[in-house]
C-alpha cells in the first residue's frame, strides 16, 4: 500500500522491522539508516557473529568453525543469539533486523520470542544476480575493528597496516616511500581482510 494509508503508531508501540534479501542487496545499509532514524538498534547477525568470534565468547567459539569454512551457522545458534540480543533494554522500543530470519526455523524462533508477526514491517530486497556478484566481489571485512568495506563503493582511507606497522595502501594508492618492496610483496600474500 501507500504510506498515506499506513496506520499511525503511538509512541508506546515497539517498532519491529525486518530487512530480507540476498547478501549484497543493501539490507545492512538501509537497516542502519532506518534504525538511526527511528533511534532503535539494528540487529545484524553477521556483525554479532563476527563480534562474538573477535571477543572469543562461548558462542564465538561454537560458530567460528562454521564461518571459517564458509558454512551456514545452525539455526538454533542464530535464534539463541537474537533472543539474547532483543532481551536487552535498548530493544524495548523496538529494533530493525538486518537479514534475520533467513530460514523457516529462524522465523519460527523469532515469532516465539517476539509475539504477533502481524506487528512486523518486512522489506524484501530484490537485486539482479550480476549486480550482487559485483557488490560481493568487492566486499571486505576487517577482523580487528569489525568494519566492513567495499573496494570500489566504500573504500577505507587506510586499508591495511600490517604487524610491522608498514602502511600499505592509502586511498587505494601505494605509498612507496613507506613500503619496502619485500614487505609489500609479503603482505600482499597474506590475507588481511576476510
Amino acid at each position: 500500500g501507500f504510506v498515506g494509508a499506513a496506520n499511525p503508531r503511538t509512541p508506546a508501540d515497539a517498532v519491529r522491522v525486518i530487512f530480507l534479501g540476498p547478501p549484497g542487496a543493501g539490507k545492512g545499509t538501509q537497516a542502519a539508516r532506518l534504525a538511526a532514524h527511528l533511534r532503535v538498534p539494528k540487529i545484524g547477525t553477521g556483525e554479532m557473529l563476527r563480534t562474538a568470534i573477535a571477543k572469543n565468547t562461548s558462542l564465538g567459539q561454537q560458530v567460528h568453525p562454521f564461518m571459517e569454512t564458509g558454512n551456514l551457522v545452525p539455526d538454533h545458534l542464530l535464534v539463541a543469539l537474537v533472543r539474547e540480543r532483543i532481551a536487552e533494554p535498548d530493544c524495548d522500543r523496538g529494533f530493525v533486523c538486518d537479514g534475520f530470519p533467513r530460514t523457516l526455523a529462524q522465523a519460527q524462533g523469532l515469532e516465539e520470542m517476539s509475539g504477533d508477526p502481524r506487528a512486523w514491517v518486512v522489506f524484501d530486497f530484490e537485486v539482479p544476480r550480476p549486480e550482487l556478484m559485483l557488490r560481493l566481489s568487492g566486499r571486505r571485512w576487517c577482523p580487528s575493528c569489525q568494519a566492513t568495506f567495499h573496494l570500489k563503493n566504500d573504500p577505507p582511507k587506510i586499508v591495511f597496516v600490517n604487524q610491522l606497522a608498514v602502511l600499505l595502501l592509502y586511498d587505494g594508492d601505494p605509498v612507496w616511500s613507506d613500503v619496502e618492496k619485500s614487505s609489500y610483496e609479503r603482505a600482499l600474500n597474506t590475507p588481511y581482510l576476510v
